[in-house]
């Protein structure tokens, strides 16, 4: 988290996908994750973290946020609220 509040989006991204291989769904890196892929424009990762969020838990805010996400970095800003 101290990376993505430096601005450090690579070094963010590093940190998040090591912790991510261990933990899929880790509480405690999960948004950092999500911000990351979407600072990096990286639309097919986060529609896959996207897509496996909503599978695993559907009601969870997290899931959604990470829907939202994917669709404001395609540029599909009304589907993405």
């Amino acid at each position: 988290r101290r990376a993505l509040l430096c601005h450090a989006l690579h070094v963010a991204a590093s940190f998040c996908a090591e912790i991510y291989s261990l933990d899929p769904l880790c509480p405690y890196v999960l948004y950092t994750h999500i911000v990351t892929l979407a600072g990096l424009k990286r639309k097919r990762e986060l529609f896959y973290l996207a897509h496996q969020l909503v599978q695993a838990n559907p009601k969870a805010a997290s899931s959604w946020f990470a829907v939202g996400c994917y669709y404001y970095i395609c540029g599909r800003y009304d589907v993405a609220q």
